[in-house]
């Protein structure tokens, strides 16, 4: 029998997911075209500073979210969220500072200037709250109310992005457009707080003396908060090194190009979300359940990210010239393909990543970021002395191509055996094939347009999960 509240958390995940691409995908050409590629390149430092700042939540969230979805005692939940609670809020008192330091000096590697300094301190500020709405938002996955959190997030991201798209129309001004979002980041994040406390608080206890310890969390918020700091590292290498070039044009043009290949994450994301919660639930349950929920749920979000990758990367032309117009160039058209490429490799093992988390074993998934960090580096750093040629796309490569050689054969080892064949021949040879069977049928009748774009997209995943339908690997994977 399906359980639809995991398929419930699914839509609405995706759903905040995909209005969010949108809304990246509509105003990033907008932007560009009022301010220029090269002031756009420093809302895009903006963007990536949000993340940044997340480096200071060592694990918390992730935590709160586990701890949550555990713990089916009211008062349990209220003492958990309290106790981490205290830690995050109390962190946020020097992370301004830090966040703002690493921000000044990012920038005055090159040149120091007293309105670029107005402006970084508005995004330290408005990264801050940002951080601090994450922990509100992560409490209520953990509770379950993924569409009630969802459709806050997708309200405020439609202001966020329309208010700065009328600043900029009529003053093209950076300083008035972070001044708008820092606004926005601090009423966002009292609003969730306030809904927060309102859920989760329901029953009469003194909060002000809540003294709940968290022994058996210990270890587990240290492997999440090595898990938190790498893979924010891992995931910024890249543009961090092109913004160290000093070619703003540059680094403007290859921020388009991640933001059109992000539309990825908007299949990784919800699965993620969705199931971390999930897998948390049933641990310590049914084992057999439990690993059939894994395997099911893996190998439909590793099709997805299959088909959509192949289809991307063939069409990505007449994609990219619809989307940015006159901005469009060869150089953007080349990263988004590796970029697409290498995205989609690492999301294959987002699920077995959150598989792991759930039990509290994070440690290998760990090793292997860092291990792609390290090789990443010692690539650029080649390139950098002139020795050999490389993309900086080659970190999102490289961390794929080593999450599937080695995480592949860990889970063989320690999980799930043999059964790691299912995830691989249902979820990536299956519709790899399916999808290039599809786009050379089609392309023998009509030209690498928008049209053939998505038929090739709808036939291909029509055919895998008709599949799957009758092999019953959507209703395990509701279970």
């Amino acid at each position: 029998m399906i359980n639809y509240r995991p398929l419930i958390n699914l839509i609405w995940n995706s759903l905040n997911g995909i209005i969010l691409a949108l809304l990246s995908f509509l105003f990033t050409p907008l932007y560009s075209k009022l301010i220029g590629v090269e002031n756009y390149a420093i809302i895009n430092v903006w963007m990536i500073t949000i993340v940044i700042v997340g480096l200071f939540d060592l694990g918390i969230n992730l935590t709160l979210n586990n701890s949550l979805s555990l713990n089916e005692s009211s008062g349990i939940k209220e003492r958990i969220f309290l106790k981490l609670q205290s830690k995050i809020i109390s962190r946020s008192l020097y992370i301004g500072f830090i966040s703002l330091i690493f921000l000044i000096i990012l920038y005055t590697i090159n040149v120091f200037n007293l309105d670029f300094f107005k402006l970084y301190s508005l995004i330290a500020v408005s990264a801050i709250f940002q951080f601090l709405y994450q922990f509100y938002f992560n409490a209520y996955l953990g509770l379950q109310e993924h569409k009630r959190v969802n459709l806050y997030n997708i309200n405020f991201n439609i202001l966020k992005f329309l208010t700065g798209y009328v600043i900029l129309f009529y003053s093209n001004s950076l300083l008035y457009f972070f001044i708008a979002q820092t606004l926005i980041s601090i009423i966002q994040f009292a609003f969730l707080r306030l809904k927060a406390y309102k859920k989760i608080f329901i029953r009469n206890i003194d909060y002000k003396n809540v003294n709940v310890e968290l022994p058996k969390l210990t270890n587990y918020t240290k492997q999440l908060t090595i898990l938190s700091l790498s893979s924010i590292i891992l995931a910024h290498i890249d543009r961090i090194w092109v913004y160290s070039t000093g070619d703003m044009y540059y680094y403007g043009n290859y921020a388009i190009a991640f933001i059109g290949a992000s539309l990825i994450q908007l299949i990784i994301q919800p699965f993620y979300k969705t199931f971390f919660s999930k897998y948390s639930e049933l641990f310590n349950s049914n084992n057999k359940k439990f690993s059939l929920i894994f395997i099911s749920s893996t190998s439909m979000c590793t099709a997805l990210l299959t088909v959509i990758c192949i289809n991307l990367v063939v069409y990505s032309t007449p994609l990219l010239n619809i989307w940015l117009g006159e901005l469009y160039s060869i150089e953007i058209d080349k990263n988004f393909k590796l970029l697409t490429v290498g995205i989609t490799t690492c999301g294959f093992f987002w699920l077995p990543a959150a598989f792991m988390q759930a039990q509290k074993l994070p440690k290998f998934h760990n090793k292997m970021i860092i291990l792609a960090i390290v090789l990443s580096l010692l690539l650029l750093s080649l390139d950098k002395l002139n020795i050999i040629n490389f993309s900086p796309t080659i970190v999102w490569l490289i961390h794929g191509l080593t999450l599937i050689v080695f995480e592949s054969y860990y889970l063989y080892k320690k999980f799930i055996g043999s059964k790691i064949y299912k995830i691989f021949l249902d979820g990536l040879l299956y519709p790899f094939f399916i999808s290039f069977t599809i786009i050379y049928l089609l392309n023998n009748f009509s030209s690498y347009n928008l049209i053939s774009f998505l038929l090739s997209c709808i036939f291909s995943l029509s055919i895998v999960f008709t599949y799957y339908y009758k092999k019953n690997i959507i209703k395990h994977a509701f279970s």
